[in-house]
């Protein structure tokens, strides 16, 4: 969502109104223009956050990384020190692949 947020920054906040509409106008129509390049940033970022949970898991920071609660929804459990780790990686990582 950071990354379609800032693809979109500059012609919503130059617009004379900034709201919560112009925002959704603004992403749906870059959605609907630009799939392709949203598809790609989404198969890079999402091994690079698996890289970066595995990596955070190697160093033994991470007890218990995967609670199963269902099938379909896993549960990342982290320590304060662990999710600060995990959130500094992760914004570079999206710094990396902005639009």
């Amino acid at each position: 969502m950071v990354i379609l947020v800032h693809a979109v920054h500059i012609e919503v906040l130059t617009s004379n109104t900034s709201n919560v509409s112009k925002w959704i106008s603004a992403i749906a129509h870059f959605c609907g223009s630009h799939n392709d390049l949203i598809q790609d940033k989404v198969y890079i970022l999402s091994p690079q956050v698996v890289a970066i949970v595995e990596e955070i898991q190697h160093r033994k920071i991470i007890t218990n990384k995967l609670i199963p609660k269902r099938k379909t929804i896993t549960v990342w459990k982290f320590s304060g020190e662990e999710a600060w780790r995990f959130a500094e990686k992760l914004n570079k990582c999206v710094e990396d692949n902005l639009m």
